[in-house]
């Protein structure tokens, strides 16, 4: 496994708007959609306070932040301060010609790249676009320009089977790190709550996966994020959201400051109170919890 090159560095995730081209079904920003984008103006001014606060990387998120043209020209100002970048992305953009060398001449140093499964379909049910071939165009364009990718997968009742085939089909573009991820009850996602499924089902179907993984492509890293340890054991140490990740400032695009990153969109059940892991787990996702017991 290699280590990924951002690990150790202090991150501030900026939001830069919510316009996208996809349309996930999923998505926590679709209730913000009419809020407007930043100016560059404004974003620079915001990279400069999180430089001052502390800050060694940018990233950048949506919406979707490649559909800015001002973005190369962001990720140069970055670079010229100090700062080195990233970007959280469905990727579809870098499918246009020359447009993944010129992100990466400007300075990307890092993508966390969204994709849905291996099969068609699927994909386009959970993205509302048929662009699986854009996305894994992506993934190869980065990986070929020597750009760190971490590619998330988001587990719902669509792709929840797919697991071992998404993470064979990732591992053979070999990315920096595959993650799977519990679906996050919010936003777009509580429009149907049949696309969440139970969290022990979804723990179970990582932990598969990723014993799949391990044992067909033992060079592979992987990640976890919104899974206890009790749900997921021997895996624990792979949870990977933003506080493990080394992010210290987050900012939606409508706040006026930056605020560390939190668990309060998370809570325990009153059956944790008897787990030894207890002040060392952030708990599960609250809409998860009915009465104090999983759901």
């Amino acid at each position: 496994m290699r280590p990924r090159i951002d690990r150790g560095l202090k991150k501030a995730l900026l939001k830069v708007g919510y316009a996208c081209n996809n349309n996930c079904v999923f998505c926590h920003s679709r209730p913000l959609r009419k809020h407007p984008d930043l100016t560059t103006a404004e974003l620079r001014r915001r990279i400069l306070q999180a430089r001052d606060l502390g800050a060694e990387m940018a990233v950048f998120s949506g919406g979707e932040p490649t559909l800015r043209r001002d973005l190369p020209a962001l990720l140069r100002f970055c670079r010229a301060r100090g700062l080195r970048t990233g970007l959280v992305t469905n990727g579809r953009r870098f499918v246009y010609p020359g447009y993944a060398r010129r992100l990466a001449a400007a300075g990307l140093g890092w993508v966390y790249l969204s994709f849905h499964s291996h099969r068609r379909r699927v994909h386009a049910l959970s993205a509302r676009t048929d662009s699986l071939a854009e996305t894994l165009a992506a993934l190869a364009r980065l990986v070929a320009l020597k750009v760190p990718v971490t590619v998330n997968t988001v587990i719902t009742r669509h792709n929840i089977a797919d697991l071992p085939g998404i993470v064979d089909r990732l591992a053979a573009c070999r990315p920096d790190q595959i993650k799977l991820s519990a679906l996050e009850p919010k936003g777009a996602a509580l429009d149907d709550p049949r696309l969440r499924p139970p969290l022990q089902e979804a723990a179970r179907a990582a932990a598969a996966a990723i014993a799949h993984g391990r044992a067909k492509h033992p060079s592979q890293s992987f990640g976890c994020e919104g899974f206890p340890p009790c749900l997921l054991p021997g895996f624990a140490e792979l949870n990977d959201d933003l506080i493990s990740d080394g992010f210290i400032l987050f900012r939606e695009a409508f706040e006026k400051d930056f605020f560390p990153p939190d668990y309060r969109n998370r809570a325990k059940a009153r059956s944790c109170g008897r787990c030894p892991r207890r002040r060392l787990c952030p708990g599960v996702f609250l809409g998860y919890l009915r009465g104090g017991r999983l759901a």
